[in-house]
């Protein structure tokens, strides 16, 4: 099973891709782009869309595996991660990937055992668990490959493909 993990953001998108073959959990990628702050919404949410859609069409993953969305204080700032996670999850529809979506207490503790680690923390694990001696100092990726890799510890086996890919 192929995972794409995403950590959506309107300023910066992290991405991971695990496969989990014979039990082992093999890395297939990751990294971060950049959404240009000063455009408006509309064009920030179709530079997300079309990148998740670039990347989903490269590595042709089983699922896609996004954070849900948690509410912060500033009413605000959950709306436009709202946005962006929409881009994000109207791509993997788009393209006839699965979507699975993890609370971020059920990706901490899939990924340290404690629901609620750090960020330190779960980059930490990540770089443990994962072999990853160069992981970038952002947090955006080793959050998008911790999601991912709770995704192949809570769902492995119950995806499987959607027939033919629109993208």
């Amino acid at each position: 099973m192929i995972v794409l993990g995403v950590d959506p953001g309107l300023t910066s998108v992290g991405y991971g891709i695990l496969e989990s073959k014979d039990r082992n959990v093999l890395i297939r990628g990751y990294g971060a782009f950049s959404v240009p702050s000063r455009q408006p919404l509309s064009s920030r949410l179709k530079v997300i869309h079309n990148s998740i859609r670039d990347i989903i069409r490269e590595h042709q993953p089983d699922a896609l595996a996004c954070e849900t969305v948690f509410y912060s204080k500033n009413a605000r700032s959950t709306i436009m991660l709202g946005h962006a996670r929409g881009a994000v999850l109207l791509a993997a529809e788009e393209c006839g990937v699965d979507v699975a979506e993890y609370s971020p207490r059920e990706i901490k503790s899939a990924v340290t055992g404690r629901g609620n680690s750090s960020k330190g923390q779960v980059r930490y694990m990540i770089k443990a668990q994962l072999e990853i001696d160069n992981l970038p100092e952002s947090t955006d990726v080793s959050d998008a490959l911790a999601v991912a890799l709770c995704c192949i510890h809570r769902q492995a086996g119950s995806f499987g493909k959607r027939g033919v890919r629109i993208c």
